[in-house]
C-alpha cells in the first residue's frame, strides 16, 4: 500500500505546477455538477512480471465496484457520496481459481467527500462501514511457496488479513481507496490543449522516505472525434542511480550478502510510471484511467496495472 500511494502522489504534485496562463486554447478542468449526477466505476488490481521475454501474469486480481453522486452543489463546493458496491477478489490455486472473502473495505462501506468549487476533494465529511457478516477464515497456499495463509475474519471490523484495527481517521480511510480519490486529482488544473508539460520534482522512495528525483511529462492532448473528451498522459521517470542506490541501502539492512548487489546483470534499476487519464469536459467525469508502474532490474521487469473505467452515468 505504501508503494501505491507514493506513486499516485507524483502526478498530483506535477499538475499542481502547470502553466496556469489562458488563452483560447486553454481548458480548465472543472466540475460542474447537478444534484442527482451519478456515476458508476468498475476498479481492476492485477500484474505480471516478464523474465527474459516470458510474461507470467500475476495469480492474484482484485475488482471493485463504486458509485459517486452529487448529493450537494453550493457556491463553494459539492458534496459526493461514494458507495462500495461490490468486490471480487481472486487467486490461482494450483491452476484453480479461488475466491477470497475480504477486501479493503466491507461491501457497502460508503462516505461523503466534500470538493471545492472546481471539484478537487478537500475532505471526507464522514464515513460508515458496516459490520462484516461474512465471519469467514479463509486457508489457501500462496502458488509460489505453497505456504499456507489464512485470512481472519474479525467481528465488527472490516475483513482484512489478521484483521487489521478499526479505521479512526480520515488519513486512514483515505489510505484504503487511493483509486477512488485519484478521480479528483485533475481538477482545478489549467492546461493548454494540444500542449506538453515537462517537470522535475522529488518523490519519497518505495522503501523509505528519502527523496529521489524524478521527471514528469505531461501531454494535453483534444480528442478529434469526441469534442467533449480531453486525454492527458502523464509520463514519469525516477532517476536510476537514485533507486539503484536507496534499494540497496534499504536492504542491506536485512542481509548480510551483498555480492548481489555487484552482479552486472542487477546493480541497477529503471523505474517508470504511467498515467493515462480521460475526462469529460466540461462536467468534470473522470472517464477511464489506466495507471502502470513498472520497475525493471536485470532480465526481470515486474509490472502493476490499475485501471478505472466508468460504467454509465446518469
Amino acid at each position: 500500500m505504501k508503494r501505491f500511494i507514493i506513486l499516485l502522489l507524483v502526478p498530483f504534485i506535477c499538475l499542481k505546477l502547470s502553466s496556469q496562463e489562458h488563452s483560447d486554447n486553454s481548458i480548465d478542468i472543472i466540475a460542474y455538477w447537478n444534484i442527482g449526477d451519478k456515476a458508476t466505476y468498475e476498479y481492476s488490481d492485477y500484474g505480471m512480471k516478464i523474465v527474459e521475454n516470458d510474461t507470467i501474469y500475476s495469480p492474484e486480481i482484485y475488482k471493485e465496484w463504486f458509485s459517486l453522486e452529487v448529493i450537494d452543489s453550493t457556491a463553494t463546493g459539492y458534496d459526493i457520496r461514494y458507495r462500495l458496491l461490490d468486490y471480487k477478489h481472486l487467486i490461482s490455486n494450483n491452476n484453480k481459481e479461488v475466491e477470497l472473502f475480504w477486501s479493503s473495505l466491507p461491501k457497502g462501506t460508503t462516505a461523503i467527500f466534500h470538493t471545492n468549487e472546481f471539484g478537487a476533494l478537500e475532505n471526507v465529511v464522514s464515513w460508515e462501514i458496516p459490520e462484516d457478516k461474512t465471519n469467514k477464515d479463509e486457508v489457501f497456499k500462496d502458488p509460489d511457496t505453497q505456504q499456507e495463509i489464512v485470512v481472519v475474519r474479525v467481528p465488527g471490523k472490516e475483513p482484512t488479513i489478521l484483521g487489521e484495527e478499526p479505521i479512526e481517521s480520515e488519513e486512514g480511510f483515505l489510505s484504503k481507496i487511493p483509486h477512488v480519490t485519484q478521480l479528483f486529482y485533475y481538477h482545478g488544473n489549467t492546461f493548454q490543449k494540444d500542449s506538453a508539460y515537462y517537470l522535475k520534482d522529488k518523490v519519497p522512495s518505495a522503501w523509505n522516505d528519502e527523496l529521489i528525483d524524478v521527471q514528469c511529462q505531461i501531454l494535453v492532448i483534444d480528442d478529434q472525434e469526441e469534442k467533449e473528451l480531453i486525454h492527458i498522459l502523464n509520463d514519469n521517470v525516477l532517476d536510476s542511480d537514485q533507486l539503484f542506490e536507496n534499494y540497496k541501502s534499504h536492504f542491506s539492512q536485512f542481509t548480510k550478502d551483498t555480492t548481489m548487489f555487484d552482479d552486472p546483470e542487477r546493480n541497477y534499476m529503471f523505474s517508470e510510471e504511467n498515467f493515462y487519464v480521460t475526462l469529460h469536459w466540461p462536467s468534470g467525469w473522470n472517464v477511464s484511467t489506466f495507471h502502470k508502474t513498472q520497475t525493471t532490474q536485470g532480465k526481470k521487469t515486474v509490472i502493476n496495472i490499475k485501471e478505472i473505467n466508468v460504467l454509465f452515468d446518469e
